[in-house]
């Protein structure tokens, strides 16, 4: 057991060296990362399983677009359904109990899609089952990376953890453009197997066999893939030894009430309803690449395009997100209000070159235009995709003590709505696709001019930074004891928030100026 505080209102005297609490990082924090990171990326990757392989699947099946489109749409509505028991799955029942619940869906899901394989309607109906199982994993896998970062790592880590465990959701996702055409290619009439043990004379004659076996290898992997993260999951340490910071003592406010603050924060609001709309509009315009170069692109060669531009994209904005990560930590004060301006300047200019190279407002040779495409889809992908982490570490800074788990998943589900208006929208009458390239640009500018005025609260930051504990506003609350079996990932909690604090804070303006 380690050494406890308890950290004391401003009119309390200070406690001594002796009383401070014990905080070191562990090496194992490490280990629960990359389980974190393979929850997320294999949650986000099976959610798109069937669009790169629709010309394969479509005619085994016998599905059509709108099939394919609803086996994707159980990833939001799954979100739906299980974001407020995974709200209070990651803030009470903590990190490792979430891994395990979100794990088991995943591996559920991908056991029944590899369990009977065939042209025939059990098989058909596994596979959207296995979706609906994958699609309860959502939240956890969109929401966890906050409350794993502040429970395990040091505050000049966080933002960095981060931003690996949610750029591995849509950066997986994007390996299954590659992935999934090579091992279930397209049926072509004297296609022959990887593996000539395979061969058949009926197979030979008959495409559909070549894509029963793909298709069966492919779940299987997915199957066995997920098996092994689930005993990772299964092996993962509840909490560290030791808290890794002073944040990581403290209590978190309940959630019900921490909801209750949530609605009277409008600091935390702009910053989700900029998030939602930008990262929201953004996955679906991704989602929608292939029909958008279908009226830019000669047509054999649209969806291909549209498949390297989406991967290239999210690979880029994993890499992106982790580098602006750690360049976030080592600023002085953890600041993260600029580094969020420029991506989202940068987002803007590289999605509005992108519209008008679609639109031909801007005159490019025939021969360069798919290098200007690639590069403006590249730049604005790269750029929206690294502000996510940016994104979740200002939110819980700017509501804390409330749970990290509580303030993501806000934010989580804001993307989830976003995506969901944005492709109500293609069901106008003769819309077209031209509009989503200029709706994404316009988001990106939306949430610039939005942010600009935002003042940056460091809350966590300051009493992680603090030389004197009685600076960070909290206080004792009777009768708490700390609790060994608790699986929280925080340890020794023996102090709560001061309510009043809390509140005043909730109710300040967040336009005044930052604490730079």
């Amino acid at each position: 057991m380690t050494k406890t505080t308890r950290l004391l209102d401003p009119e309390t005297p200070t406690t001594t060296e002796a009383e401070e609490p014990q905080t070191a990082v562990s090496p194992v924090r490490f280990y629960c990362l990359f389980v974190v990171t393979m929850l997320a990326g294999l949650q986000g990757a099976w959610w798109n399983n069937f669009g790169p392989i629709s010309a394969a699947v479509n005619p085994f099946y016998g599905w059509d677009d709108a099939t394919i489109a609803l086996l994707s749409n159980w990833g939001p509505i799954g979100y739906f359904v299980a974001v407020v028991p995974t709200a209070w799955l990651l803030d009470v029942a903590g990190i490792r109990a979430s891994c395990i619940v979100g794990m088991t869906l995943v591996f559920g899901g991908s056991v029944l899609r590899c369990v009977h394989v065939a042209a025939d309607p059990t098989s058909a109906a596994l596979m959207q089952a296995g979706q609906i199982l994958n699609g309860l994993a959502g939240p956890i896998a969109m929401s966890i990376s906050p409350v794993l970062s502040a429970a395990w790592f040091a505050p000049h880590e966080r933002t960095a953890a981060t931003a690996i465990a949610s750029g591995a959701n849509y950066g997986f996702a994007a390996l299954t453009f590659v992935a999934g055409p090579m091992l279930v290619p397209p049926p072509t009439t004297n296609h022959s197997l990887p593996n000539s043990s395979y061969k058949t004379a009926t197979m030979a004659d008959d495409p559909s066999a070549d894509t029963q076996v793909g298709l069966r290898r492919y779940m299987a992997a997915q199957a066995v893939v997920s098996g092994v993260v689930l005993l990772m999951a299964l092996v993962m340490p509840s909490r560290p030894t030791y808290a890794p910071s002073r944040s990581a003592t403290t209590s978190r406010s309940p959630m019900w009430s921490g909801l209750r603050l949530l609605l009277h924060h409008p600091a935390f609001w702009c910053l989700a309803l900029c998030y939602g709309m930008l990262t929201g509009f953004f996955g679906a315009w991704g989602s929608m690449l292939g029909p958008n170069m279908m009226n830019v692109l000669p047509p054999n060669v649209a969806e291909r395009e549209a498949g390297w531009l989406g991967c290239y994209g999210a690979l880029a904005g994993m890499a992106g997100g982790f580098v602006l990560g750690v360049t976030s930590d080592r600023l002085e004060g953890g600041r993260k209000k600029k580094l969020l301006l420029t991506c989202c300047a940068i987002s803007a200019c590289g999605f509005l070159f992108f519209a008008c190279f679609c639109a031909r407002l801007i005159a490019v040779a025939p021969s360069r235009l798919l290098l200007a495409l690639y590069v403006s889809s590249i730049t604005g992908t790269l750029f929206c995709n690294s502000t996510i982490p940016l994104f979740y570490e200002m939110a819980v800074e700017a509501v804390y003590p409330i749970a990290e788990g509580l303030s993501t998943a806000v934010l989580t589900t804001l993307n989830n709505i976003g995506c969901l208006l944005f492709l109500l929208v293609q069901n106008v009458p003769h819309i077209g696709t031209a509009w989503m390239n200029w709706a994404v640009a316009g988001t990106a500018a939306a949430a610039l001019l939005a942010i600009v005025p935002l003042g940056e609260t460091r809350r966590r930051y300051a009493i992680d930074m603090a030389d004197d504990v009685a600076a960070a506003d909290v206080e004792p609350r009777a009768g708490c004891q700390p609790s060994a079996a608790s699986d929280s990932g925080r340890v020794n909690t023996l102090v709560v928030p001061n309510p009043a604090y809390v509140q005043a804070e909730a109710n300040r303006s967040p336009w005044g100026p930052t604490d730079e």
